[in-house]
């Protein structure tokens, strides 16, 4: 008889880099997503005035970026962790992971980009920019990670695919 019942899956992993880094970094990176509906709301964070061009423009780079993570996220299926694996998980090497290592960080800077863009905001460029950058160095601690679990597999595939694009 088959069991229906869903298998237990961790998706917070172990974190790759030092715990304050990867927890502030990353609420860095969400409070500059998180500016974009503020600023939609018609909450006004702007410090200049941009032309509607420009922020009509880091809309559309939001929308890609939140539908490039989402999509990067499912290609991962049930390998999808925010950390390291504790248990085994599967190399996934398809779908969007066939043009970029980490697919899921492209949308996020993309998204981090397009706050910063759409609030024309010095608060908020710091927030996303130290969201980047926690997010490469993340990348950096993941890659010897997955080196490490995955041998010879991942350095040939690191060989064939970019980091970002």
């Amino acid at each position: 008889m088959y069991d229906f019942r869903m298998p237990k899956i961790e998706i917070a992993g172990k974190t790759p880099i030092n715990k304050y880094i990867y927890h502030s970094g990353k609420l860095s990176a969400w409070l500059s997503w998180l500016s974009i509906l503020v600023q939609f709301s018609g909450f006004d964070l702007r410090m200049v005035r941009l032309p509607i061009f420009i922020t009509n423009t880091s809309l559309a780079l939001a929308i890609a970026g939140l539908a490039l993570s989402l999509a990067a996220m499912v290609n991962l299926g049930r390998s999808m962790r925010f950390g390291l694996p504790t248990e085994k998980t599967e190399f996934k090497t398809g779908g969007l992971y066939c043009v970029s290592r980490n697919p899921m960080y492209v949308g996020f800077d993309i998204l981090s980009l397009s706050g910063m863009i759409f609030t024309a905001n010095i608060f908020v460029a710091m927030l996303g920019l130290y969201g980047m950058y926690t997010f490469h160095i993340i990348i950096l601690a993941e890659e010897k990670f997955l080196e490490g679990r995955f041998g010879q597999k991942y350095i040939d595939y690191r060989r064939k695919v970019r980091r970002y694009i």
